[in-house]
């Protein structure tokens, strides 16, 4: 990867996990793997690394503006934790081309989901745009889940994310944010509580890959590529506040879409 390629690439992830406190894993093994050469496995690997360092730079942000609830972010975290040992152990028995194969369906999958968000995000006009999203309007008018129902859509969120860190390198936040906020978080709280999430989960994930998941990445190149990101995840936080929600979410969805035809292209044609 050249150096204004890493700085690029890496700029863009990191503003939109600064952004919407989620995406950053999803984008960041696809540039580690068509960027870099690494192998499906190796990418995992390192998308960690960013995932983990662009949402501590992020969390740091927000932390700052109150916006992460520490208690109900930590207990999440945990149960996340189990989910990502079960992932790392199945990833390792999976070939790297079905590897690319299943990420680039989770990558069509997210991409309809943002969408489908983005466009009923549209149909209503919120009392204060800044603090609603999709999910808010999804849930308005309806009657409030019973409080066994909440914990367990939690706990299956909580293990569905820490699968999907610990077999694809992502941190999960497309998953988690709209979890945390069918738990009534308003969506600012919700994205600043995933960074929170993501940073421990990535950081369970880098061990659990302990001592031999780490062959074939190149440290320099890598470093770089994550301080860019952070410095994005820095620059993405303030974003939120400028540019609506609805349109960040729409941009996401279309960007997975592109890159998950791309991905399953290259993947097919031996690339």
């Amino acid at each position: 990867m050249l150096i204004a390629e890493a700085i690029l690439v890496g700029l863009l992830i990191g503003g939109v996990v600064g952004a919407l406190g989620a995406g950053g894993g999803i984008l960041s093994v696809p540039a580690l793997i068509f960027f870099l050469g690494y192998s499906p496995h190796t990418a995992a690997a390192g998308s960690l690394v960013v995932v983990g360092l662009t949402s501590l730079s992020s969390l740091l942000f927000r932390a700052r503006r109150r916006e992460v609830a520490w208690s109900r972010g930590l207990i999440f975290a945990a149960v996340s934790i189990l989910g990502t040992l079960a992932g790392t152990a199945l990833g390792a028995q999976i070939s790297g081309r079905l590897l690319m194969f299943l990420f680039a369906g989770l990558m069509a999958v997210v991409g309809v989901v943002m969408l489908w968000r983005a466009a009923r995000a549209g149909k209503s006009t919120p009392a204060n745009p800044a603090e609603n999203t999709a999910e808010d309007t999804a849930n308005s008018g309806t009657p409030p889940p019973s409080a066994w129902r909440k914990i367990l859509q939690t706990v299956l969120v909580a293990l569905v994310t820490g699968l999907l860190t610990g077999l694809f390198g992502v941190g999960g936040g497309f998953l988690i944010v709209p979890a945390l906020v069918m738990m009534g978080m308003q969506m600012r709280l919700a994205a600043g509580t995933s960074l929170l999430i993501m940073v421990i989960t990535s950081v369970s994930g880098l061990l659990a890959r302990l001592p031999d998941g780490f062959a074939g990445i190149t440290w320099p190149a890598l470093l770089l590529f994550a301080a860019a990101s952070m410095l994005g995840g820095m620059l993405g936080g303030p974003l939120t506040r400028k540019v609506s929600n609805r349109a960040l979410t729409a941009v996401f969805g279309i960007l997975l879409l592109a890159i998950s035809a791309y991905t399953a292209i290259s993947t097919a044609l031996g690339g």
